[in-house]
């Protein structure tokens, strides 16, 4: 949290808290405290961010985007994409009805205009493409008949991948020396794009349509954490099967080593189209980053049609 806040900043940070059920009690109105910082780690452990308790901008951004509730604006395609709950709610209600709208992500991209215009098209209103009141009002009375379904995002994403392997595009990003040995582990088989930090990896991925990417950042602690993309509402189901893959394929690590499995909604998974996983690696020997990268490496090519 920066001390150089407000109190207006301050007062609007805790009345977000607040309407999301974290009320940061014991701290007086417009000044942070202990309160606050317990409110913030909440608000970041319910959304799968890294909880820290300082309210970073990322963290801040999921706080406005968790005060749009749907309907209270038009949605439509723009440039940056908006995202917010009411996306999210759009999104689902969307893959409900059989309408794909991409990864259940809160982010109105090209996916999520599509499938509402097919949508629109299926039910006889204006084919725009935007939430307008007339196709919210629809959505709501189809909802109501839907009984019990399967979003089919869902449907989609455990079907998995079955793409031959000469088109078949990786990308590892991370300066870890893990980074460069899962790269050689997967370079015969398959098409690996390298980038060394993860700033713009997200959109680079998303542009050369890679299949798979593998995020890398280390640590000064004995551990290895992996995360599959999980937000609030929806998880990748690829991409915790992978995930649970990674661990079952090593061998056997030093004692004391801690390993977890988590879904988590950090920026890179959550932004990129393909299934992604990050790992979080460190203090391993060197005996035990080659392992980590051949277990990785045969995981990643069994969702291959090698």
């Amino acid at each position: 949290m920066s001390p150089n806040m407000t109190t207006a900043q301050i007062t609007e940070l805790h009345e977000r808290l607040s309407q999301l059920g974290h009320r940061p009690v014991g701290d007086d109105p417009g000044h942070l405290g202990p309160a606050t910082r317990v409110a913030i780690e909440a608000f970041q452990r319910e959304r799968g961010l890294l909880v820290t308790g300082e309210l970073d901008d990322d963290t801040w951004q999921r706080l406005v985007e968790a005060g749009w509730s749907l309907g209270s604006r038009l949605l439509f395609l723009t440039s940056p994409y908006q995202r917010g709950d009411d996306v999210a709610d759009l999104q689902e209600s969307l893959a409900l009805l059989g309408f794909n709208p991409g990864r259940i992500d809160g982010i109105f991209g090209p996916m999520t205009e599509e499938s509402l215009r097919e949508f629109q098209k299926n039910t006889a209103l204006v084919v725009d493409g935007t939430l307008t009141l007339a196709t919210l009002l629809e959505l709501d009375r189809l909802g109501r008949q839907r009984g019990e379904r399967r979003p089919v995002t869902e449907a989609r994403d455990t079907a998995g991948i079955s793409l031959p392997s000469d088109k078949a595009v990786v990308v590892v990003v991370g300066t870890s020396p893990l980074s460069a040995l899962l790269a050689h582990e997967l370079s015969p088989q398959l098409d690996v794009r390298r980038l060394t930090s993860d700033e713009g990896a997200a959109a680079m991925a998303n542009e050369c349509t890679a299949s798979v990417l593998i995020n890398i950042r280390e640590s000064a602690e004995p551990t290895l954490e992996v995360h599959y993309f999980e937000s609030y509402r929806s998880h990748s189901v690829v991409g915790k099967q992978l995930a649970l893959d990674f661990i079952s394929a090593l061998p056997n690590l030093a004692p004391g080593r801690k390993v977890t499995v988590q879904g988590m909604s950090l920026p890179i998974l959550r932004e990129t189209l393909m299934t992604a996983v990050d790992l979080h690696v460190g203090s391993l020997t060197s005996a035990e980053l080659l392992d980590i990268a051949r277990g990785a490496a045969l995981s990643i090519q069994n969702l291959f049609v090698l």
